[in-house]
């Protein structure tokens, strides 16, 4: 099932390893090592850089300190719930350029749930903890579906937090509580993303959307639950979307101020079917018999449906381009399609991958071909989930994310790095290292490096020259890699397969040992197989494909 935040139940039902499980690099200069093991209920990873130190956050509030260098060092417990006044579950945790701590979590019982935001700043040696906001009481559904408060981000300027509320529902259906709250769905609390002034103190967040949109404190809407929120290198913010237990797209959104993003009544580019007149279930493709909602009933003919919001016009996630994490359920025919392959594109991933972890290199400090870009973790399994098993997609990996802006939004060309690693849920970026959080009984943190490929080895002078295109596929740009054995001068063409060259790359003298790099500017070419040529001393063709 995908990611719910019924974590504290799910990592029970979570598999214990015996053994560390190493994962595989599926491109090249990408490795790992392990850095140490964890409790069964990690969920966040920060790092501190006022001291170098990794921080890893439990459900139960538990805060670890792993001091550097990281690698065999032991993860030491400095705070818990009984210092914070966080307990079960806590969700959300950042540190500050300063050092300073921000937590997120929920304050719940079986009917209501207080989000809270907690801060610690050090003052004189000792942690200080004082409370940025807390929500008014705001109902539960006391199902899997309850996502409550956990993703949070701070400004690049320092000033704001961001803080994302789940959704309470599976899609907009009534969930009463045991007849606690009738009638009720989403509520003004829940399905955003807050803004809040980082140097707060006790903010009252009230369960009104008049209020809450006055105060400047709702700054998007219509997410179903953005549990990673992170900035890219311009300073966008963007979330990773955890869609239901339909098969629609998960979603990488860009969050800006004012847009809603169509939940309840659109995930993906979806629209959801129990808002219409005369829903049925049972003929509906996308619809897995095995999952939650479906066995506890939660889709159904629902007349009483609310209809859209008028004069809002819902932001789509962002396109995924391929080549990876493109499946998708056609519902014409309910069968399992690859839009990559078929030259489509989907917004924005696999469903039920449940990405998480999202990164950016917003310090531009990773080599090529990351520099400035993002990553992301998918966390389910095939093993550990009846939806995603018949996608076959096996999950569990890491995923580079290259944007690309667009008119009004951005496109994102999605590869996989990685795989093998076992229910990743975070990842925390330092300088142009990459750290990984496993959850569960057992589980790693994984250090993962990135080889600097200007550092080339020294070809043999008989050599030929050494091409990659990457992406490939690619779609509108890409960059072709090329390495001399000799000092020449050469010319670097693309042709198409009639012969016609259609772009002149370079035509001079090169330096031999180093790494150069052109773009591929494919911006209106027509879907195809194409051809870069270098011609010198030697020639070397090398072939690519250019997706739709």
């Amino acid at each position: 099932m995908p990611l719910r935040f019924c974590l504290f139940v799910l990592f029970l039902l979570l598999p214990t390893w015996s053994a560390q499980a190493q994962p595989v690099a599926l491109e090249p200069g990408v490795s790992f090592q392990a850095v140490t093991q964890t409790t069964n209920t990690a969920v966040r990873l920060a790092y501190d850089p006022t001291d170098g130190a990794l921080w890893y956050l439990t459900l139960t509030g538990e805060l670890f300190r792993i001091s550097p260098p990281y690698v065999g060092q032991n993860a030491r417990l400095l705070y818990t719930s009984a210092n914070h006044g966080l307990s079960n579950p806590s969700l959300g945790f950042i540190i500050a350029p300063d050092g300073t701590f921000y937590l997120v979590g929920d304050q719940v019982d079986d009917s209501v749930s207080v989000g809270t935001i907690r801060r610690g700043a050090m003052d004189g040696g000792q942690r200080v903890w004082t409370t940025v906001a807390q929500t008014e009481r705001y109902p539960r559904s006391n199902t899997p579906f309850d996502h409550n408060f956990n993703g949070i981000a701070l400004s690049p300027d320092g000033a704001f937090l961001y803080v994302n509320s789940g959704s309470r529902t599976e899609h907009g259906e009534v969930q009463a509580n045991d007849g606690r709250f009738p009638g009720t769905r989403e509520v003004p609390l829940t399905s955003a993303v807050f803004r809040l002034p980082a140097d707060a103190t006790d903010l009252v967040l009230p369960n009104d959307s008049v209020q809450l949109a006055t105060a400047g404190y709702l700054f998007a809407d219509g997410l179903r639950n953005s549990f990673d929120l992170a900035f890219n290198a311009d300073g966008h913010l963007f979330g990773t979307e955890n869609s239901g237990d339909r098969d629609d797209q998960e979603e990488l959104n860009w969050i800006r101020e004012g847009h809603h993003y169509g939940f309840p009544w659109r995930m993906g580019t979806n629209d959801t079917p129990q808002q219409f007149p005369g829903f049925d279930p049972d003929t509906d493709p996308l619809i897995n018999p095995a999952s939650n909602a479906y066995q506890n009933g939660f889709f159904y003919d629902d007349p009483s449906y609310p209809a859209r919001p008028v004069g809002v016009s819902f932001t789509d996630p962002i396109v995924n381009t391929g080549p990876d994490a493109a499946l998708f359920r056609d519902p014409a025919d309910g069968t399992i399609k690859d839009a990559a392959a078929l030259g489509q594109t989907v917004s924005t991933f696999t469903p039920h991958l449940s990405p998480l972890g999202l990164v950016f290199d917003t310090a531009r400090a990773l080599p090529a071909p990351y520099t400035g870009d993002g990553f992301v973790l998918s966390w389910t399994s095939a093993e550990t989930s009846g939806l995603l098993n018949p996608f076959g997609d096996a999950g569990e990996d890491l995923l580079h994310l290259r944007l690309n802006p667009t008119a009004d939004n951005y496109e994102v060309a999605v590869t996989r790095l990685a795989k093998g690693f076992r229910n990743p849920i975070d990842a925390v970026l330092v300088q142009d290292t990459l750290y990984v959080l496993e959850f569960g009984n057992d589980k790693t943190i994984w250090q993962v490096t990135f080889a600097d490929d200007t550092a080339t080895e020294a070809l043999p002078s008989t050599a030929p020259a050494q091409l990659h295109v990457y992406p490939n596929p690619l779609r509108q740009q890409g960059t072709l890699h090329l390495q001399l054995a000799t000092t020449e001068a050469v010319t670097v063409d693309v042709f198409d397969l009639l012969g016609r060259r259609l772009a002149r790359l370079h035509d001079g003298l090169l330096p031999a040992q180093k790494l150069h790099r052109f773009v591929l500017d494919a911006v209106g070419w027509p879907a195809g197989v194409y051809f870069v040529r270098v011609q010198g001393q030697q020639v070397v063709t090398r072939p690519f494909v250019v997706q739709p």
